[in-house]
């Protein structure tokens, strides 16, 4: 039989996929959201980066019936030397006290564990938080959250080596397990180093579709990556037009 799942890119790191009756929401920060009050909604935040996490998520739809799965970074007050702050703005007492509801999830790197019907297992990031593969009863998803091949102009010759070393741990450690569907970063703050970590990670995750994120508004990367850049006929890549841009695909199951 044929599953159809829905796929919207939000903003810039944000993706939601609607199976069934749930819609996984990623790295929600800004944008609009579709909400539908017959679906249950598992909110996913890599790391407590501005652009990758809103205590918002906690205002949409029911609180109660919704799951929040937090990078464990984000659990943490600011924090300068020995004193403990705290933002109103940022981590307001409503929201540290929902941080203890028992549908608020903390994972640190290399965690897992079962959420329903849920496999998640955590992997780390070349920058703060984690990076997240789910494994649905039918389907596979990974995104990878500040996980990336960054390399700066400033960046010395060792930061370099560090970084691609720590990016290789990364995803070597993915590799086996081979997402259906994948969101990775193509950040033209990068230069003509923008598709770096990309390229490394189409070559040995090999994921089936590869949807581009943490470009903000500058969609056209996503077309200059796939000019320049056919991929394999392994890994589908997927361009960006517009905040809010619907994805459908049918997935064949044989045995649901």
């Amino acid at each position: 039989m044929f599953k159809d799942i829905v796929i919207r890119f939000i903003y810039h790191s944000c993706y939601t996929i609607e199976i069934d009756d749930r819609v996984f929401v990623f790295d929600y920060f800004q944008g609009r959201l579709p909400m539908d009050p017959q679906k249950k909604y598992i909110f996913i935040a890599s790391h407590g980066h501005d652009d990758h996490f809103n205590e918002k998520i906690f205002e949409w739809g029911d609180f109660e019936k919704n799951t929040y799965i937090l990078s464990s970074d984000i659990a943490n007050l600011k924090r300068k030397d020995n004193i403990v702050y705290l933002n109103k703005d940022k981590y307001s007492m409503g929201t540290r006290k929902k941080f203890s509801c028992p549908n608020v999830h903390f994972i640190a790197p290399y965690d897992e564990f079962f959420v329903d019907d849920l496999y998640l297992k955590a992997y780390g990031s070349t920058d703060q938080g984690i990076s997240l593969l789910v494994e649905h009863p039918y389907l596979n998803f990974y995104h990878s959250g500040d996980l990336n091949h960054w390399i700066w102009p400033e960046d010395t010759r060792e930061e370099r080596q560090k970084m691609q070393m720590d990016f290789s741990k990364e995803i070597n450690a993915i590799f086996p397990k081979k997402p259906d569907i994948a969101f990775f970063p193509l950040d033209p703050r990068l230069g003509k180093y923008y598709d770096k970590g990309i390229l490394e990670f189409v070559d040995t995750v090999k994921p089936q579709i590869l949807f581009p994120m943490h470009f903000q508004d500058q969609v056209e990367i996503t077309h200059r990556f796939k000019e320049e850049h056919p991929l394999t006929e392994t890994t589908r890549f997927q361009t960006v037009e517009y905040p809010g841009q619907r994805f459908d695909i049918r997935l064949f199951i044989e045995n649901p």
